[in-house]
């Protein structure tokens, strides 16, 4: 009996430590380790400096709107890195100016205008590299990674440039492979996107079903302050959450959401803080 016992304990024993290291796995994953994606693009440029590129008045808030003004719209994926030789006129000193980068990409694939620039083109960024090695750029408009996958609307009457350039910045550019680390500014265009140039997986799609459609097509996203009111009505809410990805996605970086229903119909929120 004491030999059962044992055996017991040491089966018991082992599915505690499972359950340890499976929550310690879950609180770790890279997608939800950052407080907000800057961390992440941070480990990759320690001296960041914004202002100095040009500001825009205004920026587009719904797909279809930024689908008409787009030139061309494509998935794409840098063929280099950002680096001094591809960055044109940002100086540093005692004032950063602005400037612009030149990246070579390779088109996975088209969306509108297919004819124009072929398999590869080169297309221009509204960030670049300062002598002293400082990311110079718009405010969350991080440069594209080599070898990444991001969806590009772009124009080709950008400020001059005889480059194609994402519409507004960051507005019409979004990072595929980390689906968490998109600006929360354009999230909902985002999601748009996602939806009605098929670019989820069918799995991630079907898991999601009508609940996310019924909330998407009806509402904003919601973005709560924390306060005693909104967290009494958000524990009222049964949320469902959806993990969503495009085919290039990382597994530890999908877009996280959750679906609900309040006093006024269907709702959703993005899961992670970098989105919320």
């Amino acid at each position: 009996m004491p030999a059962l016992n044992k055996k017991y304990s040491l089966v018991l024993v082992g599915i505690l430590i499972c359950l340890i290291l499976t929550a310690i796995i879950l609180f770790l994953r890279p997608g939800q380790r950052f407080a907000a994606f800057e961390d992440y693009y941070h480990a990759l440029y320690p001296t960041v400096r914004t202002g100095g590129i040009l500001e825009y008045a205004t920026t587009y808030e719904k797909y279809n709107d930024l689908r008409i003004k787009a030139h061309t719209i494509a998935v794409v994926t840098p063929l280099d890195e950002l680096t001094r030789e591809n960055t044109f006129a940002v100086s540093s000193g005692k004032r950063y100016s602005g400037g612009y980068s030149v990246r070579k990409v390779r088109v996975l694939q088209y969306f509108k205008n297919a004819k124009e620039y072929g398999e590869e083109f080169e297309m221009a960024e509204e960030c670049g590299l300062a002598e002293d090695g400082t990311l110079v750029m718009q405010e969350n408009c991080w440069p594209m990674q080599k070898g990444d996958v991001y969806l590009v609307f772009l124009d080709d009457s950008n400020a001059g440039l005889k480059y194609p350039t994402p519409i507004r910045g960051c507005n019409g550019k979004f990072d595929l492979t980390h689906l968490d680390l998109n600006c929360s500014e354009h999230s909902r265009i985002l999601l748009s996107a996602l939806l009605k140039l098929e670019l989820l997986t069918e799995k991630s799609l079907r898991r999601a079903g009508k609940d996310l459609l019924e909330a998407v097509n009806s509402a904003s996203p919601v973005f709560w302050p924390k306060d005693e009111e909104h967290l009494a009505k958000e524990a009222d809410i049964k949320w469902k959450t959806y993990e969503l990805y495009t085919p290039w996605t990382d597994r530890n970086y999908p877009l996280m959401i959750e679906c609900g229903t309040d006093e006024g119909g269907a709702i959703y929120r993005y899961l992670q803080t970098t989105l919320r």
